[in-house]
């Protein structure tokens, strides 16, 4: 039952945004299929990544503040940049320790608190952080990989430091996540966060009435692990200083 009404919630969601763009569109007969598509596209970022929402907003309010000044001059765009920079290093460390108090409160719940609302309420606490944030960091760190023209002054081995922040991070958080899946072995989710550093996936036995999805999970922490270890560490250290 909890998983019909999560999807019928995320099927409300999105419909509702469809017919809001509809509606929209009905009114303003001059709309353009391209706002159309940059709605549906804000809206799908939303379910997809809270995070990823939240930090867009938060770059794009930085660099108007730069953009409302009378003149682009390259002091102007060395200020944003730098201010850009700052903003994502605090964010990255910031949720660091965000992800590790929450998997500290949450782990020894788990493991002494018999309370089935609890476990549940917990359990889709710490799924829906791990899915927001890595969402956030595998875009994040794609796109910077792809993008010549950066819109930060952050150095390559601060780019390096924030893509193995942002590992550990991920690590941390599955570990919270395999919390759930075997509460009686304390140092199984240990070692099953540490997967997210060696590209291997972690043995999930079938019997268990959740291993469908514990396996999906597994099969993601090793496209996590791939993206900052394969194509963030190695795109990174192969450029050169700037």
């Amino acid at each position: 039952m909890r998983w019909e009404i999560l999807l019928g919630i995320v099927t409300m969601v999105v419909l509702t945004a469809v017919a809001r763009c509809c509606i929209y569109c009905i009114y303003n007969k001059e709309c353009k299929l391209k706002e159309i598509l940059k709605c549906l596209r804000i809206a799908f970022l939303f379910i997809i990544s809270l995070d990823y929402c939240f930090a867009k907003c938060a770059k794009k309010k930085i660099k108007s503040k730069y953009e409302q000044e009378p003149a682009k001059e390259q002091k102007t765009e060395d200020k944003q940049k730098k201010e850009l920079a700052q903003y994502i290093k605090t964010a990255n460390h910031a949720n660091l320790i965000i992800s590790i108090i929450l998997c500290i409160i949450t782990i020894p719940l788990v493991f002494f608190c018999n309370c089935e609302f609890i476990y549940f309420f917990l359990f889709g606490l710490i799924g829906f952080r791990l899915w927001s944030r890595t969402m956030e960091i595998n875009a994040a760190f794609l796109k910077d990989c792809v993008e010549k023209d950066k819109n930060s002054d952050l150095g390559k081995y601060e780019r390096i430091k924030l893509a193995f922040f942002s590992l550990i991070e991920e690590a941390v958080l599955f570990m919270g996540i395999y919390t759930f899946f075997d509460k009686m072995e304390w140092y199984k989710p240990i070692l099953g966060g540490l997967h997210s550093f060696i590209l291997s996936p972690v043995s999930i036995c079938s019997a268990y009435r959740f291993a469908v999805f514990f396996k999906f999970v597994a099969v993601y922490q090793i496209i996590c692990s791939v993206v900052l270890i394969t194509i963030s560490f190695a795109t990174y250290i192969s450029k050169q200083e700037t």
